[in-house]
């Protein structure tokens, strides 16, 4: 653990810490130890099902990197306030978790206060690191937009995701997804229509919603964005090449001379006076909408694709034995096509470093498990433990169904290997089908200009307010509580308190990056 004086502990970043390796993965250069094993402890966000004591996944990782693995595991639901209570408190962990916000304030205090340091050196020899991140992440992870590296990247797979939605309900109202599975904005609408007011449950009550829906921040926000070319949160920017506006580069819900806010505004204000989204919507977070979802309350709701028939279809199941599920990849835009901004920059989580002298051990550490012999244990778990080996094949056992947290500890993953999300028990057809799903969602992405560039404007209270209010003029037209016209007032406060500022700033970026 690093001590650092109290006055520069200002924020801490969420990270999977590694300690230094005898063994280096995938041929990285290796580091030895003459006392031993090299501790490391990572602050990082696990399950309560996470057990450090005598645990054979971290056994076997030890075993492999030379390290001794300590976890700092602060409760999931409040990770960012313990965040910042610990870089209040001075004690530094090795390696700290942040999210995939390149934006997040807490990271970038931290490492404009030289609490993050940087891996330039080392993540540039570590092999696997090089070999499975997404080329586009790197634009990212230069937090102080010079040369160095200050984060040790955290992929995922680039997607533009859809909705998990109840089949059951398809049927029972009449319905059918295109065989693409891709729907236009009126399909998306008749469906929400009739899971409302159709019975699609058959109880003969009206007691149904066509999609589970939550807020963020306490606001309601633009769940179905991306068809209207705006991004679904207030704080997703999707940046692109626009004409007829003051500058070249822009995300379409700061256009002028566009009306695709107003559209996108109007067509959610709809879906919440008709009563086609769930009724609870201003008050559920993520837990709560997916209790309604469990439930059978509602019909479905935002979803990765590899997750709907081996974690949410199982969930649903439980209160309704025959429930079926099924998967829109995407809602069409003006053009007919489904286009998403998916991750701007590939990435889901930011892993940092913060103890000086763990820099090389940290890399090593997520290079392993990169490596095929790391990346396959995340992926099925532990020969003899989580499956056996039947004639050349896996035959998972009991206790794969509890290796849940396994997704946990894979900070970083492979940017380009969508089978690593899906669990390993189910039939290969039903694998296949999301498969499938989510190579369409990976299609269909189209990344932002920005590529995570961190203008000075952010940095801004003023500019920052401004934001927070777009976030809630938004919610409040949505639930009726202002007139859509409003929204232009609100474009107007927003350009004036630095808006004008941001474009300038990015726009520069992107012209000087093409």
């Amino acid at each position: 653990m690093r001590r650092v004086h109290k006055r520069f502990a200002l924020v801490l970043v969420c990270g999977l810490a590694t300690a230094g390796m005898v063994f280096a993965a995938g041929g990285a250069e290796s580091e030895t130890s003459a006392t031993g094993p090299t501790s490391l402890l990572i602050m990082q966000q696990l399950p309560a099902s996470f057990v450090q004591e005598d645990n054979p996944v971290i056994a076997y990782i030890e075993e492999q990197t030379n390290l001794k693995l300590t976890y700092q595991i602060p409760p999931l639901q409040n990770y960012g306030e313990q965040q910042r209570l610990v870089i209040a408190s001075g004690d530094l962990p090795d390696v700290m978790q942040f999210g995939g916000n390149v934006y997040d304030p807490v990271l970038l205090d931290a490492v404009d206060n030289g609490l993050v340091l940087p891996v330039t050196e080392w993540i540039k020899n570590a092999p696997n690191i090089q070999k499975w991140t997404n080329p586009i992440s790197w634009k990212g992870i230069h937090l102080k937009n010079d040369e160095d590296i200050y984060a040790i990247p955290g992929n995922t797979i680039v997607r533009a995701d859809g909705y998990m939605i109840r089949k059951d309900w398809l049927d029972a109202v009449g319905l059918e997804l295109p065989s693409d599975n891709e729907v236009t904005i009126d399909q998306f609408t008749e469906i929400l229509r009739r899971f409302t007011e159709n019975d699609p449950d058959g109880n003969g009550e009206d007691d149904t919603y066509g999609m589970g829906v939550a807020a963020a921040g306490g606001n309601m926000y633009l769940v179905f964005g991306w068809p209207f070319g705006v991004g679904r949160r207030a704080t997703e920017d999707w940046w692109q090449k626009v004409d007829g506006e003051a500058f070249d580069y822009m995300p379409m819900k700061y256009a002028k001379n566009h009306d695709n806010m107003i559209r996108a505004l109007e067509y959610h204000r709809m879906l919440w006076e008709k009563g086609y989204v769930d009724k609870n919507w201003p008050a559920n977070n993520g837990t709560t909408r997916n209790d309604r979802v469990w439930a059978g309350v509602v019909g479905g709701r935002e979803s990765f694709g590899g997750h709907v028939f081996g974690n949410w279809l199982p969930k649903i199941q439980q209160n309704n034995p025959d429930a079926e599920a099924t998967y829109i990849v995407g809602i069409k835009n003006d053009q007919g096509v489904v286009r998403g901004p998916g991750f701007g920059t590939g990435l889901f989580r930011i892993n940092v470093v913060m103890t000086p002298g763990k820099e090389k051990p940290a890399v090593d550490y997520f290079d392993f498990l990169l490596s095929d012999p790391g990346f396959n244990l995340l992926k099925f778990g532990l020969d003899g433990i989580h499956y056996n080996m039947v004639d050349g094949k896996r035959v998972f056992t009991e206790e794969y169904n509890n290796y849940g947290w396994r997704t946990y500890l894979a900070l970083v993953r492979r940017y380009n290997d969508p089978s690593f999300f899906i669990q390993q028990k189910l039939d290969t057809e039903l694998q296949d089908i999301m498969i499938g799903w989510v190579s369409q969602c990976v299609e269909n992405v189209q990344f932002s200009l920005d590529f995570g560039y961190r203008p000075p404007i952010l940095k801004e209270q003023r500019f920052l307010d401004a934001r927070d209010e777009i976030a809630v003029v938004i919610s409040r037209i949505i639930a009726g509580q202002l007139d859509v016209d409003a929204w232009w007032d609100a474009l107007d406060a927003w350009y004036e308190a630095g808006g004008e500022e941001y474009l300038e700033q990015v726009n520069e970026f992107i012209k000087a990056n093409q």
